[in-house]
Formats: C-alpha cells, sequence, structure tokens
C-alpha cells in the first residue's frame, strides 16, 4: 500500500483547506477502538495533518478515542501553534453530549 494513499489525501485536503471559507482542519485525532486502522496508521496520518494545518494557520478540530494522552503528546511536538489558543472537546456519557467549549 505504501503511502501514495495518504498523500493523495493530503493534496486533496490541502486544496480544500486553501479555499477561504474554510477555518479548520477537521475532526482529525486517534482512535483506539478495535474497529480502527493501527495506531502507527493513525498517527502518520494525524502527524501529517497537524503539519499542513500550521502551515496552512488553521486550527484543528480533535477527535480522541482512548487515547487523550498520545493526541496531547502529539500537539505538543507540533508547537508553538501558529492559530489562536482555543479547544473543542466533547464526550458522550450515558448517551449525553458534554461539549466543553461553550461550557463554564
Amino acid at each position: 500500500v505504501g503511502r501514495a494513499p495518504l498523500d493523495t489525501q493530503l493534496q486533496a485536503l490541502e486544496a480544500l483547506l486553501t479555499q477561504e471559507h474554510v477555518v479548520a482542519v477537521g475532526e482529525i485525532g486517534l482512535d483506539r477502538r478495535e474497529s480502527m486502522p493501527a495506531i502507527h496508521a493513525q498517527l502518520e496520518a494525524l502527524r501529517a495533518q497537524l503539519k499542513l494545518a500550521n502551515r496552512l494557520k488553521r486550527p484543528p478540530i480533535l477527535h480522541s478515542v482512548r487515547a487523550v494522552g498520545l493526541t496531547l503528546d502529539e500537539l505538543r511536538l507540533h508547537g508553538p501553534l501558529p492559530w489562536k489558543p482555543w479547544a473543542s472537546a466533547h464526550t458522550r456519557r450515558n448517551n449525553r453530549r458534554y461539549d466543553y467549549a461553550n461550557s463554564k
């Protein structure tokens, strides 16, 4: 398989991100559920997406399932970040959605 599929996806993503009305990259992140791709493949994609987000100065909207620490480690490796500091995080517990970006 190699890198060709990832490179093609990144080229398509970059074309979208350069459009004026696009303000963020997302959802991107890591998901350790069994049904998801291997974590090394997800890390490769996340790193490439964060690099692209940094270069184009677009903040990421993150998705992390059972991998919050690893996701935060990856963000730290890509700092300092060129976008204004903000975050949106949510979780589902008992079928209720909690949106921490809008809560106090």
